[in-house]
């Protein structure tokens, strides 16, 4: 019975052509070297090195802390970060004041918008705490009716925060009646947000 050559004969193929094919992969496919493609394989150079202990170019590892040479990382690029939440809530206060109409706690409008769009800032802030302070214009009724309407009005808006996501535990409310008017009366019946 002859032996069997054909399973010797694939592996010495194997051997030969396997490091070839990787040595072109460089060229194909940029992102791998075919010195790393060769050395992955465990081949050896052509000029009798061993391509394993080969310099590899210097280039930045996108996964990891330096170039894959093993020499010192490199300092990150400078990143410009996030707007803090007091920012990104103060932006959409300004662009869309949460106001009431006169004598209402109820939120109507574009203050709905405004409240669920400081919800999700918050909801991704989760450090942060706010302060509702709500406000009247200058009522003919009495100063206590006036600071009662102004705290329903900030406690609407934290309801709304709740509402969006955001912990009860993360927000204060308080009143201050018609102390601290603004120009109009319409822009005086108002909440006002302060993100610590």
């Amino acid at each position: 019975m002859a032996p069997r050559r054909t399973p010797v004969l694939l592996w010495c193929a194997a051997l030969v052509v396997v490091p070839s094919v990787l040595a072109g992969v460089g060229t194909v496919w940029p992102g791998a070297p075919a010195a790393t493609a060769a050395a992955a394989a465990g081949a050896g150079g052509t000029d009798g090195t061993d391509v394993a202990t080969a310099t590899v170019p210097a280039t930045p590892d996108p996964d990891g802390p330096g170039p894959v040479d093993g020499s010192a990382p490199t300092a990150p690029a400078p990143t410009t970060g996030t707007v803090p939440a007091a920012e990104q809530v103060a932006a959409l206060v300004t662009a869309g004041p949460v106001r009431f109409t006169a004598d209402s706690a109820a939120l109507e409008g574009e203050a709905v918008d405004t409240v669920r769009a400081v919800a999700a800032v918050l909801a991704v802030a989760p450090e942060a705490t706010v302060v509702l302070t709500g406000h009247v214009a200058d009522t003919p009724g009495s100063p206590e009716g006036a600071q009662a309407l102004s705290l329903r009005r900030a406690e609407a808006v934290a309801d709304a925060l709740v509402t969006g996501g955001v912990d009860r535990t993360r927000i204060t409310t308080a009143g201050r009646g018609a102390a601290e008017p603004l120009d109009t009366r319409a822009a005086s019946r108002r909440v006002e947000f302060e993100i610590r």
